[in-house]
């Protein structure tokens, strides 16, 4: 059974692939990078990254969804990159894989539910690069990506829109910071057994995920 909030996605995002840009192959790539939180003495390292600038950037968006799925978390993404949440909302899904502001991202400290991603602005930015500098000097011997390790090595600020993998970590530092008081535990999904009684079947639970066993 998945463990609820045990990851958390962040994502680079475009709007134009390859062959409807007029960059075509040069420009930004699509890049989500998925990070498992801290669990007991694991987590806090990120297991899964794609980056592609394919032919049709329903193509991107397709893998980043199959990621999502996969892992079953939420991810943050810059805010002028519509392309992805509307293709998202056109499947009823948008609510389910996407975040909405972070609490960092707002003026008054207040969670603004009709406001969705991360502002790329230079102040954002600046913050999720503060807190991927404490992820890797606490955590640095557990990436074992090498397009990530090198991107860290050379990344330039003032040409950062190259870099988009470590754009897609800064939105995944930051939406993790903003799940900092949500605790990962596993769900005690199945009550104890008695033998001869108890529907067996499936049921949904309180956080709407469908479970298997003793209907409680």
């Amino acid at each position: 059974q998945p463990i609820p909030n045990l990851y958390v996605a962040g994502i680079d995002s475009i709007d134009h692939a390859e062959d409807d840009s007029v960059v075509g192959s040069e420009g930004s790539k699509f890049c989500i990078v998925i990070k498992k939180r801290t669990f007991g003495n694991g987590g806090n390292k990120y297991v899964a990254m794609y980056m592609e600038r394919p032919h049709s950037v329903k193509t991107a968006y397709d893998n980043a969804l199959k990621l999502l799925m996969w892992y079953g978390c939420k991810a943050n993404l810059e805010d002028t990159k519509i392309g992805f949440r509307q293709w998202l909302t056109t499947q009823k899904l948008q609510y389910k894989y996407l975040m909405q502001r972070p609490m960092s991202a707002t003026s008054n400290n207040k969670r603004n539910y009709n406001l969705w991603g991360t502002p790329g602005s230079e102040r954002m930015i600046k913050h999720g690069l503060e807190l991927l500098t404490t992820f890797v000097e606490d955590s640095y011997y557990t990436i074992d990506m090498e397009e990530i390790l090198l991107q860290l090595q050379n990344f330039s600020y003032s040409n950062k829109g190259k870099y988009d993998a470590i754009l897609a970590l800064c939105y995944a530092e930051i939406a993790d910071e903003d799940m900092a008081n949500i605790t990962v535990k596993k769900d005690d999904i199945y009550t104890e057994w008695e033998e001869g009684g108890g529907d067996i079947g499936y049921y949904i639970d309180s956080n709407g995920c469908k479970r298997y066993g003793v209907i409680p």
